[in-house]
């Protein structure tokens, strides 16, 4: 490899990095963050911090950043039933997701 290509190779993972990063902020003033009173009878933390992670790293890659309070309990059923297998979401992740859109409802 020469110098050149070092050079780019590194000014390319560099701009990830602060691509990421500020991609990340955007996120987390955006939408909710789970936390320990949004726990339900139906939703564990976990399974909320899980189905955020899906949201962003999923969804807003084809739909931008939508707040999940836009839908309703029945059009998110609608969306992910047929958003899961395009995005290839596992049922798991699926089931997940639609407990942080839900806030766990």
């Amino acid at each position: 490899m020469n110098h050149d290509h070092i050079k780019r190779v590194t000014i390319a993972l560099l701009a990830l990095f602060v691509y990421s990063y500020a991609s990340a902020d955007k996120y987390d003033k955006k939408l909710y963050k789970p936390s320990s009173t949004d726990i339900t009878r139906f939703a564990t933390l976990q399974e909320l911090k899980a189905g955020r992670e899906t949201y962003i790293n999923r969804c807003t890659k084809c739909h931008g950043l939508v707040s999940p309070d836009r839908y309703n309990m029945n059009d998110w059923t609608f969306i992910i039933s047929k958003m899961s297998p395009r995005a290839h979401l596992t049922p798991t992740e699926a089931n997940a997701l639609y407990k942080y859109v839900t806030r766990g409802k």
